[in-house]
């Protein structure tokens, strides 16, 4: 695993995931790997392991409304090229250590959201990591990167892929069951709040002047609708707990967005100018 840089030695403990039930295989079963699996792990580049999720390479709902809007394209407040090494030199370390959590896919998410936050760059700019598997849940977040961990690419290892977005700010509605297994987060500066029995959460960036509780809170004091608006929740999401023309002048605030349909379609966007006004 990465070495644990000082900054965040404090911050590894906190991860989070409801409904903690292990995914070991039952006592006595292994998984069975090729005869050649240390050769083809010493072969295998590390972007070999994960796919960016990129809407100008893969057309999509977010790519249909909005066009070229790509969170690679070096405009964000982020430089890519470093968290996506982040990712990488993780998950290569993950795939050479494979006997010590391979019949227990919890720990790979544990040691997933630890390495990829205790990466100097991440660390440096206190951003958090989400991992997750259901493609049922809801999401929104700002100024992330995502990643698709190509389950085929790891020679029987995974059972399935992941999605692990490293982001300033988010709301995330979990499907399906808890555990480590399925899903997990951890935060640097900021921080969390979960409501509706635990199947929703809010994260926000650094120590802005709002909590994640209080600005669900506004949020829900304001709304005029019946139940949860996600364009509304988001705006006050983003006017509270993000880079951007508020806080420190940034230009652009990419959002990333999906409605919990089993599809692999993303919406893409992006806020310019203010907070508030955004393409889509």
């Amino acid at each position: 695993m990465a070495e644990i840089h000082p900054k965040t030695q404090a911050f590894t403990s906190k991860h989070i995931a409801r409904e903690t039930s292990s995914n070991a295989l039952a006592s006595g079963t292994k998984k069975v790997f090729p005869a050649d699996i240390k050769e083809k792990i010493k072969n295998t580049n590390p972007t070999d392991l994960f796919k960016p999720i990129d809407p100008q390479k893969k057309p999509s709902l977010g790519s249909k409304l909005i066009g070229n809007i790509n969170p690679l394209d070096g405009k964000g407040p982020w430089k890519s090229s470093e968290v996506e090494k982040a990712v990488g030199r993780v998950l290569k370390s993950l795939l050479e250590s494979y006997k010590e959590w391979a019949d227990d896919e919890d720990s790979f998410v544990k040691n997933t959201m630890s390495g990829v936050i205790a990466e100097k760059y991440v660390s440096d700019n206190e951003l958090n990591v989400f991992v997750f598997h259901s493609n049922l849940s809801g999401f929104f977040f700002t100024n992330a990167y995502a990643y698709r961990v190509d389950d085929t690419a790891w020679y029987g290892i995974l059972d399935k892929s992941y999605l692990v977005v490293v982001f300033e700010s988010c709301w995330f509605k979990r499907y399906g069951p808890g555990g480590f297994a399925n899903w997990g987060y951890t935060w640097w500066g900021g921080s969390w709040y979960e409501y509706n029995e635990n199947d929703s959460t809010m994260i926000t960036y650094k120590h802005y002047p709002k909590s994640a509780k209080e600005i669900w809170q506004e949020y829900w004091n304001t709304t005029t609708k019946d139940g949860e608006d996600l364009y509304e929740l988001q705006d006050h999401l983003v006017a509270n707990s993000s880079t951007g023309p508020s806080h420190d002048n940034t230009d652009t605030i990419y959002f990333f967005n999906h409605y919990g349909s089993s599809s692999d379609e993303w919406d893409w966007g992006v806020y310019a100018n203010s907070v508030g006004s955004y393409h889509c």
